[in-house]
């Protein structure tokens, strides 16, 4: 089975990659205050991060983090037949505000609720004024990464060369959100009515479980795997990921709008995206539908590619190799 277990919330158990080039170990960036767009404001905000390959002219591609996802967690999918390859780019991922290591509801008291616009508008920070990065080549995401792409490319369409977005949305579809806010009502349930934490993991991991994958993948499973399944993704998660982190980020999630900002559906914006843009997804995703991105798509004329998987969202991980080719001819042109 191509697939065992999801590991917090949308990332997957990938070894490390062969011919990761120059991988850096994590670290943290000071930025000093964050007044972020959203109204909120960080008087410290810690932003965490990974580098790879090496920085030669203009390679640099900045990566965002998944939901619940650290830098840590991209090391298997960087390298030669992997999504981006890193003996050709500069490869910087970032820790997306909310995920334990940067600057979050688990290691920061009073942490405000903060957008999908804020955590774009660290990364572009951290990109200037820690790396010294004066222009991107590329942004590319997958899930929650990918809907931070969408709004990478109109916060800063002037700073980045090209966007993909692997699995993600600019607007979660209704079916999406129904799953997401069940999630979230799962802790703040638990919370209320103080219900053992191993007992909502478990329901946590078995809703995970049920959208992960597509329904023949589930079906074809027999009970004593399912049940071991179920049983290492709850403890899994409950190791990993924390809960108030994971309700930040969700909400983030629940409240983008591509369209919502002023002058983001003028021409200006949405014309210069034609043949910068790339979108990237599979029908058999039930964890972010691939409708709204496809249609946005049609809408502008941005490249796509349509990838049938199994593996349902982890279709990135799965396909890695057919991807990072198609990723690599886009930046590449």
């Amino acid at each position: 089975m191509r697939t065992i277990a999801a590991i917090l919330s949308f990332g997957w158990m990938i070894g490390l990659g062969a011919g990761v080039a120059a991988q850096t170990s994590g670290r943290v960036a000071e930025l000093r205050p964050c007044s972020l767009p959203s109204g909120a404001n960080i008087e410290v905000c810690r932003i965490g991060y990974r580098t790879f390959g090496q920085k030669r002219g203009n390679n640099a591609v900045l990566v965002p983090t998944w939901l619940g996802g650290t830098s840590s967690d991209w090391r298997g999918l960087l390298g030669p037949d992997r999504l981006i390859d890193t003996t050709v780019y500069y490869v910087m991922v970032i820790d997306a505000l909310g995920n334990g290591i940067s600057s979050s509801p688990s290691n920061t008291s009073g942490f405000p609720q903060v957008s999908i616009e804020d955590m774009v508008e660290t990364q572009y920070r951290l990109a200037r004024e820690a790396l010294r990065i004066d222009h991107l080549r590329a942004v590319v995401g997958v899930s929650m990464g990918g809907i931070q792409t969408f709004e990478w490319s109109v916060a800063h369409p002037d700073f980045v060369d090209r966007f993909v977005s692997i699995v993600g949305s600019p607007q979660m579809a209704r079916h999406d959100r129904a799953w997401l806010q069940t999630m979230v009502r799962l802790f703040g349930i638990g919370e209320t009515y103080h219900v053992p934490q191993d007992s909502v993991w478990r329901m946590f991991a078995g809703v995970g479980l049920l959208i992960q994958d597509v329904q023949e993948t589930i079906n074809q499973r027999s009970p004593a795997e399912a049940d071991s399944l179920l049983a290492a993704a709850a403890t899994e998660w409950s190791k990993t990921l924390k809960p108030d982190d994971f309700v930040l980020q969700a909400r983030a999630i629940l409240a983008y709008h591509f369209y919502g900002r002023p002058g983001s559906d003028s021409p200006a914006i949405t014309d210069r995206l034609r043949g910068r843009f790339m979108v990237v997804n599979s029908p058999d995703d039930r964890l972010v539908s691939a409708g709204p991105a496809l249609s946005i798509a049609r809408r502008l004329g941005l490249d796509t590619l349509v990838v049938r998987s199994p593996c349902g969202h982890a279709v990135f991980a799965c396909e890695a190799h057919a991807i990072g080719a198609s990723i690599g001819s886009f930046l590449a042109r």
